[in-house]
C-alpha cells in the first residue's frame, strides 16, 4: 500500500514521493499497458478522477473536461487505470441484476493519500469541515481499507458496490457476499451522532426494505468516538473501529472460592433453567 511507503515521511518528502509516483505512472506503467492516444492528457484524466473520487462516473462528463473521447476513456483508460490499481470502480448494486449493468458506477482514487495529494489538501485542510474535499476523501480512506480487508476474505468472496434510487436514497458501500449477504457502510464527515446519522439512515433503511433477510447489517461511520445502535441491524460507529475494533469487556473475576470446596467446570446455572441476559 502507498500509506506504508509515506507514512514516516514530512509533508515537502510526501509531495515528491506523491510527484514521483505520478510521474512513474504517466511515463512508464500506462504508456508500457497503452497502445492509444492522449497518453499527454493522463495527468489531467488523473486529477478529474481525483476530484470526482466517490462520486457517480458520467463518462460523458469526464470527456467533455478532459478532451479525450468517450469511447476512448471507457475502452482504454478507465479500465487500464483501473488494472494498475490507481482507480477502484463499485458497480450500482439493484436486486436486479439487468438494473446493475446499466446504472453509473461510483469510482475511487484507490489511495487517498494520494487522491489528497493531487487535489493540493493537506492535513490542516483536511481538519476544516467546510472544505469540499473533505467528505469525499474520506469516504475514499474508508474504501481503501474496506477494500484492502476484503481482498483477505477468500469464503466467502466479497463484492463492492454503491446503492443509489431515483428517489435519493444512497449507500456509499454495499458489501456483498457470495451467498447474497449484505453488510452496507454509510461514511459521514460528522463528530456528532445526530448529524452523521439524520441522512445517512435513510439509505440504509431503504437498503433493509430492498434486501430483506439477506441484510445482514448496516454501519455508519463517522468521526466521533461513540458507538451507539440505530435501529433494526443498524449501528453508528467511530471510523476507527475498521482497523481497530472495540475489545470484548472482560470477564468478571470468579468469586473466591472457600477453602475446603471444590471447583468444577460446570456451569453455575442451575439444572434445567437458561441463562437470561438483563433488560
Amino acid at each position: 500500500m502507498i500509506l506504508d511507503k509515506v507514512a514516516d515521511l514530512d509533508a515537502p518528502a510526501r509531495r515528491r514521493w506523491f510527484g514521483s509516483y505520478l510521474r512513474t505512472i504517466v511515463g512508464r506503467d500506462v504508456p508500457e499497458m497503452a497502445r492509444g492516444r492522449h497518453l499527454g492528457e493522463l495527468p489531467r484524466l488523473i486529477r478529474v478522477l481525483a476530484a470526482r473520487t466517490g462520486q457517480e462516473l458520467v463518462v460523458e462528463n469526464v470527456a467533455r473536461e478532459t478532451g479525450i473521447e468517450r469511447r476512448l476513456l471507457s475502452r482504454s483508460y478507465l479500465p487500464l487505470l483501473e488494472t494498475i490499481y490507481l482507480t477502484v470502480s463499485l458497480p450500482a448494486w439493484s436486486r436486479n441484476f439487468t438494473s446493475r449493468a446499466i446504472k453509473h458506477p461510483k469510482s475511487y482514487i484507490a489511495d487517498s493519500g494520494f487522491a489528497a495529494h493531487l487535489l493540493g489538501v493537506d492535513e490542516w485542510a483536511l481538519a476544516s469541515p467546510t472544505n469540499a474535499a473533505r467528505g469525499p476523501l474520506i469516504e475514499t480512506f474508508a474504501l481503501d481499507e474496506l477494500v484492502r480487508q476484503a481482498s483477505r476474505l477468500l469464503h466467502p468472496e466479497v463484492t463492492l458496490y454503491h446503492y443509489r434510487t431515483r428517489d435519493g436514497a444512497e449507500v456509499d458501500i454495499v458489501a456483498e457476499a457470495a451467498d447474497g449477504r449484505i453488510v452496507a457502510f454509510e461514511v459521514k464527515a460528522a463528530r456528532s451522532v445526530s448529524r452523521a446519522a439524520s441522512r445517512a439512515l435513510i439509505g440504509l433503511r431503504d437498503l433493509v426494505d430492498r434486501a430483506g433477510g439477506r441484510f445482514v447489517a448496516g454501519v455508519v461511520l463517522y468521526l466521533g468516538d461513540q458507538a451507539l445502535p440505530a435501529g433494526d441491524r443498524l449501528t453508528v460507529l467511530p471510523l476507527s473501529h475498521l482497523w481497530s475494533p472495540p475489545s470484548p469487556p472482560l470477564a468478571p473475576p470468579a468469586p473466591a472460592t472457600p477453602a475446603g470446596s471444590t471447583v468444577t467446570s460446570r456451569s453455575a446455572t442451575p439444572s434445567g433453567s437458561q441463562g437470561t441476559v438483563a433488560p
